[in-house]
C-alpha cells in the first residue's frame, strides 16, 4: 500500500527541518517578543531545543538564576482555554499531589498565555526550567514502578478533582486516535503491503471492541498526562519530575502505561516492564481483571497512534530516527495480539 502523505496546518512548525535557519530565526524572534512580555531580562540567552507538536525555546539569563522555557503552540492544534485549562490542571497537580511538576510564570497583567504575533499569531507559555537528566529509554526497570506511582498519584487527583468551570482538553479515543482522521495522522498511509494491512487493520478491530465500552466510563476513563515517556520524565535531586502536559486530555487511565513503552512496544521485556508499572499505581488505586484486560489492546492502540505520528511528523528528530524496522515490529506486534488471548 503505498503512503499517502500528511499535510500540515503549520508549516513553520512541520515544514522545514528543526535545525533549517529560516525556522531558527523566526523561532527568535519569537522568543525576542516573549522576553518582553514576560517581563524577562533583556539580556537572555535564546535556545531553540525541538520542534513536535509546538516549539520549545531555552530562555537564560546571567542576571537571573532561573532558566525558562517558551513553549510557542502550532497553529490549529490547541485553543486558547484548552492550554488555560492544561495550566488549571498542571497547577492543581502543584498544589494537591507530591508529583514535581512545570511552574507557569505569569505576565504583569497575571496571564499565563500569551499571543505572540511576530510572524503570525500563536499562543505561548513560560514555565520554570525543571534542571534533570532525562531518564533513559527504555527506563531502567526500577524506573518502570516509579512511573507507575506517579500515574497512580495522578489519576487518584483526576478521580476526585473538580476542573473549573469552562475546562476543556481533547479526547484519545478511538476516532482521534487510529480513526481515518487521526489526531496525529492514521497509521493507513504507513506504507504497508496487502498483508501487512489485514493484519493491522484486524489488530484494530480487536482491540477497538475491548475499549470502545471503556470510553466514558468514570471507573476506566478520566483526565490524564498522556505522554509519559521516558522523554518526558526528568531525573532530579528531589526524585522524579513529569514535563509537557501538552497532549494531556480525557482517556483511558491505563493509556498512561501504554505511553511509557511507547517506541519499545514489541520488546520481549514488555511484560516485566508492565508487571513493575503496575506495582507502583497500585500505591494509589488498585486494578481489577477487568481493567488489565484493556493493557494489551491500549499498547498496540499507542503503538499506532505512534506510527501515525511517525509520518506526520518526519522532519522532527524522533520520527526521522525510526527505520523501516518500526512498522516490521509494529506488524508483529499486531500479529501477536491477534493470536492471544488478551
Amino acid at each position: 500500500m503505498a503512503a499517502r502523505h500528511f499535510k500540515s496546518h503549520d508549516p513553520l512548525l512541520h515544514g522545514a527541518p528543526f535545525d533549517d535557519h529560516k525556522i531558527q530565526n523566526v523561532l527568535r524572534t519569537y522568543a525576542l517578543e516573549a522576553i518582553d512580555t514576560f517581563d524577562l531580562p533583556k539580556d537572555c540567552a535564546v535556545r531553540p531545543i525541538t520542534i513536535s507538536e509546538n516549539a520549545s525555546i531555552l530562555l537564560s539569563s546571567p542576571k537571573d538564576s532561573a532558566s525558562w522555557v517558551l513553549r510557542i503552540h502550532r497553529s490549529n492544534y490547541h485553543s486558547q482555554n484548552s492550554i488555560l485549562s492544561e495550566v488549571a490542571w498542571v497547577e492543581a497537580i502543584a498544589k494537591s499531589t507530591q508529583v514535581i511538576v512545570p511552574h507557569f510564570r505569569r505576565t504583569t497583567n497575571q496571564q499565563p498565555v500569551v499571543t505572540l504575533a511576530s510572524h503570525g499569531p500563536r499562543f505561548a507559555v513560560l514555565t520554570r526550567l525543571i534542571e534533570g537528566q532525562h531518564l533513559v529509554e527504555p527506563a531502567e526497570l526500577r524506573e518502570f514502578e516509579t512511573v507507575g506511582a506517579i500515574a497512580g498519584e495522578l489519576h487518584r487527583l483526576s478521580r476526585a478533582w473538580r476542573p473549573p468551570k469552562g475546562f476543556f482538553r481533547f479526547s484519545w479515543d478511538l476516532n482521534s486516535g487510529i480513526g481515518e482522521n487521526a489526531r496525529w495522522g492514521s497509521w493507513r498511509r504507513a506504507p504497508l503491503d496487502a498483508s501487512a494491512y489485514n493484519v493491522v487493520e484486524r489488530a484494530c478491530s480487536k482491540l477497538s471492541t475491548v475499549l470502545a465500552n471503556r470510553v466514558g466510563d468514570p471507573r476506566h476513563w478520566g483526565l490524564i498526562h498522556a505522554d509519559m515517556r521516558s522523554a518526558n520524565l526528568l531525573a532530579i535531586e528531589q526524585g522524579r519530575a513529569l514535563i509537557d502536559f501538552d497532549d494531556c486530555g480525557y482517556s483511558w487511565y491505563l493509556y498512561d502505561l501504554a505511553t511509557a513503552v511507547s517506541f519499545f512496544e514489541h520488546a520481549p521485556e514488555v511484560e516485566t516492564w508492565v508487571e513493575r508499572w503496575i506495582e507502583g499505581y497500585q500505591q494509589y488505586a488498585q486494578l481489577t481483571k477487568d481493567d488489565r484486560q484493556a493493557i494489551w489492546p491500549l499498547i498496540v492502540y499507542r503503538r499506532l497512534v505512534l506510527v501515525g505520528w511517525s509520518i506526520s511528523h518526519q522532519t522532527t528528530s524522533t520520527a526521522g530516527g525510526l527505520d523501516e524496522d518500526f512498522l516490521d515490529q509494529t506488524v508483529e506486534l499486531c500479529n501477536r495480539y491477534l493470536l492471544s488471548r488478551s
